[in-house]
């Protein structure tokens, strides 16, 4: 008997590993199912955004629409005579124009594979049309920016005859002729900015940008930047090359000449918009050929575009080139105030016959990361909207110190970094984020504020002649994002391997298409003057660790010889961390000519149960102070209670004592605080399910000191 029961269990223990075996097997070689969620509401605040999230905009695709009805039929359905599948081929208005992810939790080292980031939310091509850039701005409940782009074609319908009942596809102007449904959102054009509201989520039309009465044309526009000091936007116009500056009202209030101003200060002739944008009714206006599109002259036509440190920076098409110019600050006087200077200056060349620079952004040590697109193609079919030409996502160090007899102020040979599998990793769409790094359980580590860089690009993971050696990673047809390791460039991590993939368009068979992924920006915190990125803080492997377990191989695709003065991949020097962590960076103290935005965030803790770092921001709603923070748990309690009280007199914390950290960052309100008055506070986090357990529970005892701003914060 005793015999019997040993064997039913021995079974009983097999079968359960065996399961246990085949969960993993599911877990790990195939795509998890999309987790979708809406904006979260917590406490009694709806969050549109989580601290560490990105916002990604994308080509929204297609859907096919019967003769007879507007309504989606099989693709093998008959079409009149003279009518191709193609022509009945429209923007489908239901696909995702923009999505924001969930990027907290990938649970696992980046190791290459596809990452089912979890859908926070789809924003629809009928709701804003197709769009490209994006912004995030520092509002206590942060709203989303999104440009009208010409960047994913342009297509035209003509009302149906009286014998026809759907709308006909038509690539030439003529009368009657609009724009499809999906193009440009509701009431939206080419020159369209779009607002996702923060606390809200609600979506409207923020600007239509026009000058002297003249809305902008069909190429319609290119990036946006946040001035994060002025709280103010800027935005590029790729059919009159004019930069716009914003207030957060939507009001057009001034606009930046390259062409003229630019070139004039550099001693170069002035290139002047003068070209009347082309109308869609006009006859030599071609959906196929981007020349009648209207795109301002190269020389004045500006897209990508960051703001930095006092100045805004800004790339020219043709040379291609980073320009930047001053943003004034003068907060007693309002006329002037956030205006541009009078001091544009020429910054760099890239090299010889490069694609246009889409997109900016900076390291907090002044390092400027520059993506490429390629030239844009009218596609009838939707397949290719991008020139074959290899585009590139570069990095540039300044001078250090500047030689006198080189004219830029910047190193002349950038650094680059490797996007995608195939080809000759050059896959890059167009646009770069800096986001938080990861910890050795693939969690979201807070304080790496800029450890991973974003990109999207197109077909990631394909790799034409080495398919087998990706397989485990889950789908090689990814057209999405690649989060990898900011410091690593192109030498240390080729292909990409060290680095998470995720798709955005859920279609991960048609990997011909390029071009249909378009801007990511993603929401986090100034990282203040100091930026520390500790030995094992990116995938949490520390210097004695060996190769990541389960990357795959992959063939060598380029000279195996290494470069002076580095290691070869995959060997670690003693006392070195290995070659796939960034090293140690510490920034010291910048003297002299930095602006008010160049401030460390206030207040960071120096507890050794959780960390605490955050920025002020004014909710003007009710005229009180809010310190937006992020919370790093270094307990292992699970903290997402704050329990908060304030030490000081006279000060309260108004929606505490209790405060959620969940979704980060967690918000502290101030009531009674004087301007530039020191606050100390006692907060102790726990663990909110342990604590209505009714045992005893852990709590995470600390004392914060906060300096509030200077200024006072005001009721609209």
């Amino acid at each position: 008997m005793k015999k019997s029961r040993r064997s039913l269990a021995l079974r009983i223990a097999v079968i359960i590993l065996l399961i246990i075996i085949i969960l993993l097997l599911l877990r790990f070689c195939q795509p998890a199912p999309r987790q979708i969620s809406a904006p979260h509401l917590t406490g009694g605040r709806l969050v549109t955004l989580h601290l560490g999230d990105a916002v990604v905009t994308g080509f929204s695709g297609t859907i096919r629409i019967d003769e007879e009805a507007s309504n989606p039929v099989d693709i093998d359905a008959t079409l009149p005579p003279g009518i191709s599948p193609t022509d009945r081929l429209f923007i489908d208005v239901n696909g995702p124009a923009a999505r924001i992810f969930d990027n907290s939790a990938p649970e696992y080292v980046w190791d290459g594979r596809l990452w089912n980031a979890p859908l926070r939310r789809t924003i629809a091509a009928g709701e804003v049309g197709q769009v490209f850039g994006v912004a995030i701005d520092d509002q206590l409940y942060p709203n989303i920016y999104l440009s009208a782009t010409s960047a994913f074609g342009l297509n035209l319908l003509t009302p149906p005859n009286t014998d026809e009942a759907y709308p006909s596809r038509v690539t030439t102007g003529r009368p009657g002729a609009y724009w499809m449904p999906g193009q440009f959102g509701r009431s939206g054009g080419p020159g369209s900015i779009w607002k996702v509201d923060g606390r809200t989520g609600r979506i409207s039309l923020f600007a239509n940008l026009e000058i002297e009465g003249v809305a902008s044309g069909p190429a319609s526009l290119g990036n946006l930047a946040y001035d994060p000091v002025r709280h103010q936007l800027f935005v590029s116009d790729l059919s009159t090359g004019m930069i716009h500056r914003l207030d957060l009202s939507g009001n057009d209030i001034e606009q930046f000449d390259h062409g003229v101003v630019g070139r004039q200060a550099a001693g170069l002739t002035p290139v002047s918009h003068g070209a009347v944008p082309p109308l869609v009714t006009d006859s030599n206006f071609d959906t196929e050929d981007p020349t009648t599109w209207g795109f301002a002259a190269p020389e004045r036509r500006v897209y990508g575009l960051a703001y930095h440190r006092g100045r805004l920076y800004y790339a020219v098409a043709g040379p291609s080139q980073i320009w930047s110019v001053s943003i004034r600050t003068d907060e007693d006087n309002p006329r002037i105030h956030g205006r541009f200077g009078n001091d544009p200056r020429w910054e760099l060349d890239l090299p010889a016959g490069s694609l246009p620079v889409s997109d900016i952004v900076f390291m907090d040590d002044g390092r400027m990361i520059v993506a490429q697109r390629g030239g844009v193609i009218g596609s009838y079919d939707y397949t290719d909207f991008v020139t074959n030409e290899p585009p590139r996502v570069l990095r540039y160090s300044r001078e250090n110190p500047d030689v006198a007899l080189t004219p830029s102020r910047w190193i002349l040979e950038p650094e680059e970094y490797a996007v995608g599998y195939q080809d000759d990793h050059r896959n890059t769409a167009g646009s770069v984020a800096l986001g938080y790094g990861y910890d050795a359980l693939g969690h979201i580590d807070f304080d790496q504020c800029e450890a991973a860089l974003w990109t999207t690009g197109d077909n990631l993971r394909g790799y034409e002649y080495v398919d087998r050696e990706f397989i485990a990673g889950g789908p090689l047809v990814v057209h999405g994002l690649q989060a990898s390791p900011a410091g690593p460039v192109r030498e240390f991590n080729t292909p990409p391997l060290v680095s998470y993939f995720v798709d955005y368009d859920d279609r991960l068979d048609e990997n011909t298409h390029r071009g249909h992924m378009g801007g990511v920006r993603v929401y986090r915190m100034s990282c203040g003057r100091y930026c520390v990125a500790p030995i094992g803080a990116l995938g949490g492997i520390g210097p004695a660790a060996g190769p990541i377990a389960g990357t795959p191989t992959a063939p060598a695709t380029g000279p195996t010889s290494t470069p002076p003065g580095t290691t070869p991949p995959g060997t670690t020097p003693p006392g070195t961390p290995p070659w796939w962590l960034p090293p140690i960076v510490f920034l010291p103290p910048i003297i002299g000519g930095v602006s008010d935005d160049d401030d460390p965030p206030t207040g960071p803790s120096s507890g050794t149960c959780m960390n605490i770092s955050g920025q002020f921001t004014c909710d003007s709603n009710t005229g009180n102070w809010v310190y937006s923070a992020a919370v790093q748990d270094t307990s292992s309690i699970g903290i997402d209670i704050l329990r908060t009280v304030s030490q000081t007199p006279g000060v309260s914390v108004a929606n505490g004592p209790e405060i959620s950290t969940a979704p980060p960052p967690a918000l502290f309100s101030f009531s009674g605080a004087s301007p530039g008055q020191t606050v100390v506070l006692d907060v102790c986090g726990f663990n909110n399910a342990a604590a209505a357990s009714g045992e005893p529970y852990d709590c995470c005892r600390q004392t914060i000191v906060l300096n509030m701003p200077q200024e006072v914060c005001s009721v609209q």
